[in-house]
This record gives C-alpha cells, structure tokens and sequence, in this order.
C-alpha cells in the first residue's frame, strides 16, 4: 500500500443495529463525489469488489450491507466502522421488522403465536413461510459472519468467530455499540474529526403490543443459537469501553453535551415537518441548517473574541497612557 494516499473509510452495515441512522449521519458528512453509497440491499462479494475498484476519483468512503474485508481489494489503506448489537435485542428487531414487512397483519398476534414464529425464526431463517432471501442468514450469528468477511454456505462456526474477533480488535477501525449510539458517535467525532452527527433515528421498529414479551424470548433464544454473535459482542464492549475509557474524563459531558444538541436537532425536524419548508430528505436539511446555524454561531463568537482582544488592547494603552501622564506630573512636581 502507498503510505500517502488518503484512507478509504468502510461502514459495514450490520442490519438492524442502528446502520440505517447512521446512514442519514453519512449523507449529511459526504457528498456524492467523496463517498460510495452501495445501497440496502445484498450485493455478493465479487460485486462489491468491482464497483469499489471502479469508484470515481475522490470517493474515500464506501457504505452498505457489505462484508468485512475491502482492505484486500483496494491499493489504498482502509479503516472500518460498525455497529454490534446486543444478539437478543437484534434478533427481536429483525423478526419483528421482517414479520410487518411479510406479514403486517400477524404483528398483532398472541404473544404465544409471535413467540412460537420467532424461534421457528431464530432455528431455520423462515418467517411467514418463506426465508427473506436478503436476510437469509441473518439469524445465524449474522454479525459474526459480516465481521468475519467470510461468504459460505452453512452454520456459521468458531473459525468465523475467530476472524470476526480479530477485525473488533483492529486500532485503526471504530466499533460502535446499538445500546450507546450517543457515545458512539462522539468517539467518531473526535477520533476521526466528523461534525454534525445529528440523527433522527430512521427505520426502527415500532413498538409492538407484545414487542417486550418477544424481546424476553429472544434474549433466551440468543443464549442458545446465538452463541457466536454473544461472544463476538462481549468483545465489542470490551473494546469499546476501553476506547471511552482512553478518552479521559471530558468524554462523558462531551456525550451529554451532543445528546442535548440533538434533541434541539430533533425538534428543528419537527419545525420544518410543520412549516412551508418540509423537505423529501429532511434529516439531511436539518443537518445542513443545524450547521449553518453552528457557523452563524461560530462566527459570532470569532467576532465577540476579536472586540474582547481589541478592547483589551485599548485598556492596555490606557493604562500605559495614564502611567505616563502621571510620571510626567510627578516631573514638573519635583
């Protein structure tokens, strides 16, 4: 690898771990013409590498539902970022996401018939009769084998695990925890100098009428078919606390600071929702008009800064003004 070209910034994509969020934050960061949106869906392996290697000059930013592992397909040197989810809470949110997309009107279901859909969910990746075919093999430990960058039939395995592990530790990438997405995006802020992350959160699952009964029961099953993607995430919060950790004791009112921030975001969104301006792509306007606001900002303290070193500079030769009359009396006393 060229030791000067610039890194090419990969978001790999776990689904339903906060990536579709995090996506409004990286259309706001980067244009078109810096970065390479490969969309939603399930793209293979050979796919992903051409259109990376054919990428317009100036894009140093890749993202999508992609596999771990474009570092040994590009010549320039790359860093990754992703998110990893608690495997119960996840599973939950993919079925329960998946079972409104397939079947809206099961949603409502007994818990007993939701729980029932669900481990049959979690044991063979078919839900309302059929398997999702870009989620195919979600529910086997899908964040173990994304991170591990490995694409074959079958369960997944330790081999994988051992890879995906490997990949947590990297220094050079950011790993990014559902649970703490505030925290999260403050370590990127200050570790890779990114501004404006204000998010509205996008393509959550709705609060079902027996969303915690399905929780509960994910959370079991997790134990159970989920044994990779637990250790895998036990991993991420070592690091990712470690990383926090090494922040020092700023870290924690910095996130305070940027939640705070964001709800003053949230509201701009549901201003412009209500005035004349509403936008088709609102997070990213808000974004922008957040920005200029912070620029506006900015500037006006540049210019309250410049008048406080000017008038300090006027005290200044006041004082010095006055000395020097008063030792010129003193003169004409003596």
């Amino acid at each position: 690898m060229t030791e000067n070209l610039r890194p090419l910034t990969v978001f790999v994509h776990n689904p339903k771990t906060g990536g579709a969020t995090f996506r409004t934050i990286l259309r706001t960061q980067f244009s078109p013409a810096t970065s390479l949106n490969l969309g939603k869906g399930e793209l293979d392996q050979e796919t992903v590498h051409r259109l990376v290697q054919e990428r317009q000059p100036g894009q140093d930013v890749v993202w999508g539902h992609i596999k771990y592992g474009l570092h040994e397909h590009v010549d320039e040197p790359c860093r990754y970022v992703f998110f990893v989810r608690s495997p119960g809470a996840r599973l939950a949110s993919l079925y329960l996401f998946l079972l409104a997309r397939e079947r809206p009107e099961s949603v409502d279901d007994p818990a007993d018939r939701l729980i029932d859909g669900l481990r049959r969910y979690v044991e063979t990746g078919v839900i309302a009769g059929r398997v999702a075919p870009e989620f195919d093999r979600e529910h086997d430990n899908g964040q173990t084998r994304r991170l591990s960058g490995v694409e074959r039939e079958g369960r997944a395995d330790r081999s994988m695990l051992d890879l995906a592990l490997a990949h947590v530790a990297e220094p050079e990438s950011i790993v990014g925890l559902t649970e703490r997405f505030d925290e999260s995006l403050v370590l990127i802020q200050r570790r890779w100098g990114w501004r404006y992350l204000h998010y509205r959160r996008s393509n959550s699952t709705r609060l079902f009428r027996h969303g915690e009964a399905v929780a509960e029961a994910a959370a079991g099953l997790a134990a159970e078919h989920a044994a990779l993607d637990s250790a895998l995430y036990d991993a991420a919060k070592r690091r990712f606390e470690a990383d926090v950790e090494s922040e020092g004791p700023g870290f924690a009112g910095a996130v305070a600071t940027f939640t705070e921030r964001n709800v003053q975001f949230v509201r701009l969104l549901h201003e412009r929702a209500a005035g004349e301006r509403a936008s088709a792509d609102p997070v990213v306007h808000a974004n922008l008009e957040l920005r200029a606001r912070s620029q506006e900002l900015a500037a006006a303290e540049t210019a309250r800064g410049r008048l406080e070193s000017e008038l300090a500079s006027q005290t200044r030769q006041a004082e010095r003004l006055r000395s020097k009359l008063e030792r010129s009396g003193e003169r004409r006393k003596a």
